[in-house]
């Protein structure tokens, strides 16, 4: 699921030339890197500090499981710094580009395999990266009709992989397919679309069997509005964890404990489908107050960033975050690494950029936007 990912970054780096200081834009031509990418953090120090306090707890309490999990945790930071320490203005664009084609032929693929019953994808590992890879085909502004579909296409696929989660969050991104848009009536246009989704959403959960009983049929802990709603055992996962929290709240029981201590309870299970409560339970209440400040931080970065240049790429990255960040309520997002690698991708591509624009860069971005927006008409 990495694939998309992997054969861009690949591009990318057969692009750059030797000079340690370019990049070869699409004609080839070299470009400098960021100018002001040194001028400021590429990570927040809270993150760069959870990041620290992990491995070093990692080194005092060493597991196989702890292990896995504060290895992602660094390759999401790793792969941000190495991304926003080697970017050019121009290198996103040319990421954005072949990610989108890929990332539209992935949802293609995966919308027929799942109809067909062919398990070409693992569904809950396709549901997770595909939001990501949803993230980059939204913010694209293209009159091409395969492109416009592109963000639907995956979202489909998303909710045939039978993700409950995903599917929500998934919809739920759909809306920024309008709020990046130029016409106007953007609120009132985001405000259907959201009726439409959540329209879409119930019908999905009454008229689909499998989907419906992914939400209705299991264990039924939760009761909502007076309907009861499967949460496929969560609810006594997390509350073993919560209950272990005061045992060692500062500092928690170490990389890997959580799950460890599901496993001695539930065999079968081993993840807490909770992110949040894993890194409380593992890194204690400082744990956790560091990693959300500094996973915070990054989304306010990107969407400041967002708002000043309104370039795709930090589209993309505040978008993708965000829908990380939500699906981390219920499943293990943070931990796999064909989530966190491409996310720390988006991340770094965003982050190389000043956080408000500087005079040169600002001219290189709004020559870039009227370039992108003469490319549209030409269409």
């Amino acid at each position: 699921m990495a694939l998309p990912f992997t054969v861009a970054l690949k591009a990318m780096s057969d692009n750059a030339r030797t000079a340690s200081d370019s990049w070869s834009d699409r004609n080839g031509n070299l470009q400098p890197l960021m100018k002001s990418r040194f001028g400021h953090p590429w990570l927040p120090l809270a993150f760069g500090l959870f990041v620290v306090a992990a491995c070093a707890r990692l080194a005092l309490d060493f597991s196989v499981e702890g292990l896995q999990n504060v290895a992602v945790y660094s390759s999401f930071a790793i792969a941000a710094v190495v991304v926003a320490s080697s970017s050019s203005l121009g290198s996103a664009d040319l990421f954005l580009r072949l990610a989108r084609v890929l990332a539209s032929a992935v949802g293609v693929i995966a919308l027929v395999t799942f109809l067909l019953d062919l398990h070409l994808y693992d569904a809950r590992a396709f549901a997770l990266e595909g939001l990501v890879l949803l993230s980059i085909v939204i913010p694209e502004r293209s009159n091409n009709v395969l492109v416009r579909l592109a963000p639907y296409v995956l979202t489909a696929a998303i909710a045939l992989s039978l993700s409950r989660t995903a599917t929500v969050i998934a919809i739920g991104m759909l809306v920024f397919v309008v709020l990046r848009g130029k016409r106007r009536g953007k609120l009132i246009r985001a405000i259907l679309l959201l009726l439409v989704a959540a329209t879409s959403t119930v019908l999905l959960v009454t008229l689909y069997p499998p989907f419906r009983d992914r939400f209705l049929v299991g264990d039924n802990a939760v009761t909502y509005g007076g309907v009861a709603i499967n949460t496929s055992g969560r609810t006594a996962i997390w509350d073993l964890l919560l209950r272990g929290v005061p045992d060692a709240p500062v500092f928690g029981h170490g990389p890997g404990a959580a799950s460890a201590t599901i496993i001695a309870r539930y065999p079968q299970i081993g993840h807490p489908h909770n992110d949040y409560i894993r890194i409380l339970f593992d890194f204690g209440w400082i744990g956790l107050a560091l990693f959300v400040i500094g996973y915070c931080t990054i989304i306010f970065w990107t969407l400041r960033r967002a708002i000043a240049f309104r370039a795709p790429i930090h589209w993309s990255a505040t978008i993708a975050l965000l829908g990380v960040g939500l699906s981390g309520l219920t499943d293990n997002a943070f931990v796999y690494p064909f989530v966190m690698v491409p996310l720390g991708v988006l991340v770094g591509l965003s982050l190389a950029w000043p956080g408000t624009p500087s005079l040169s860069e600002a001219e290189v971005s709004q020559s870039e936007s009227q370039s992108h927006t003469a490319q549209l008409s030409g269409r």
